[in-house]
């Protein structure tokens, strides 16, 4: 209980007791200060749950951001090795073009040589038969 409710049940019952010393009402005084004992332990039992509730929310979140910490943690290495599998087959398909880009120029400049000696013997063939 803090001290301000403290200090005010203390006034509390000592007005009570007061006024029912003057009218001299002790029956009655008794079963109102049993009521008032009654409520305040009933209040510092509250108090008492109320704390250890707390402490277990406490408990409870920390537990939860450390879980999720983790969590982000790991979703965090997973993207990093994604990125750096993505940033391999990114090279080793650059790789590849490369390589198969070369292959097919040379392929390339082998046909049209083979098409010029082609066009070649057409036009050798052409002016062997026009000269006959």
């Amino acid at each position: 209980m803090s001290p301000q409710e403290t200090i005010m049940v203390i006034l509390y019952i000592v007005a009570v007791g007061g006024v029912l010393i003057l009218f001299q009402f002790w029956s009655v005084g008794i079963i109102i200060l049993i009521i008032l004992l009654i409520l305040v332990m009933q209040k510092m039992y509250t108090d008492r749950k109320i704390g250890g509730t707390d402490e277990n929310i406490n408990k409870i979140v920390e537990k939860t951001s450390h879980g999720l910490d983790n969590i982000s943690r790991g979703v965090e290495g997973i993207r990093n090795d994604f990125s750096k599998s993505f940033y391999m087959i990114d090279s080793r398909f650059q790789e590849e073009r490369k390589v198969n880009e070369s292959m097919m120029e040379q392929h390339y400049s082998a046909l049209a040589k083979k098409m010029i000696d082609i066009e070649n013997r057409i036009n050798e063939i052409k002016r062997w038969l026009g000269k006959e």
